[in-house]
């Protein structure tokens, strides 16, 4: 069939909007991590496997643990995160597992990064070997830091540090917004368009009328309707390998 005129141009156009963005190959592409929900963990006693795996680390009889969240790796078979705090919210750590049957095959810890765990999830990418994590630490007052992790070679490597969890109302009379879970969420893509996808940290810090007066009687007396976004981005520096914190594309300020 001979395709003249507009409709020529009209196929033009679909295929030049079809076609897919280039990524350098030694890109570490982050993606952002499926809608649909995970398989849910099998059903056995993770607390007490784990505080066999830790008995086995330490040499020694330990305490158990009181809390433990288990989510699995997206993107790969039996392969789990999890967050373990001897005292919830006060003294615990994280671990990437894999599984064999009903019994834990390997078991990478991280040690005790802060005081505890707040949010934790965790997928894999063909450019990267191994699993990354994306972690919330919080102390028991509500502040924490955000932290993205690299598991590989059976040890973790630290990529990213930077405080982005606030849930503690001091001061300064702000928190960052309950309904980002009193973190600020963290967003993977190209943010440069250099292809390499970059990390992008953005949520709102919100304030209330009286901070020493927000708590009365067990009820919360309410925002005042004041809050502002805030940002970090840290771009991914090919020649160091690397993200870098890129300060002059902050918004706000949050350190």
């Amino acid at each position: 069939m001979k395709t003249t005129g507009p409709l020529l141009l009209l196929l033009l156009t679909a295929c030049v909007a079809r076609e897919p963005q280039a990524i350098a190959p030694a890109a570490p592409l982050l993606a952002d991590l499926p809608s649909v929900a995970a398989p849910a963990p099998p059903v056995v006693d993770f607390a007490a496997l784990l505080h066999e795996e830790d008995q086995k680390r330490e040499g020694e009889e330990t305490l158990p643990f009181a809390h433990v969240e288990v989510v699995p790796v997206s993107g790969r078979q039996n392969e789990y995160v999890a967050i373990a705090d001897w005292t919830h919210g006060w003294f615990g750590c994280w671990c990437w597992f894999r599984m064999d049957g009903p019994r834990i095959a390997e078991i990478v810890w991280s040690g005790q990064v802060e005081q505890s765990m707040h949010k934790l999830r965790a997928f894999s990418h063909p450019l990267w070997e191994g699993v990354i994590v994306e972690a919330y630490g919080m102390t028991h007052m509500g502040n924490g830091c955000y932290y993205l992790f690299h598991v590989h070679h059976g040890g973790v490597e630290t990529l990213i540090t930077t405080r982005a969890v606030d849930a503690h109302l001091g001061s300064d009379g702000a928190v960052l917004q309950e309904s980002d879970g009193f973190v600020m969420p963290a967003r993977y893509y190209d943010f440069d368009k250099d292809g390499f996808t970059d990390v992008v940290l953005q949520g709102r810090v919100v304030t209330v009328k009286s901070p020493d007066q927000y708590w009365a009687h067990g009820q919360t007396l309410g925002w005042d309707g004041l809050e502002h976004p805030v940002r970090k981005v840290f771009l991914w520096s090919p020649d160091r390998a690397a993200f870098e914190r890129a300060r002059w594309l902050d918004i706000g300020t949050f350190d």
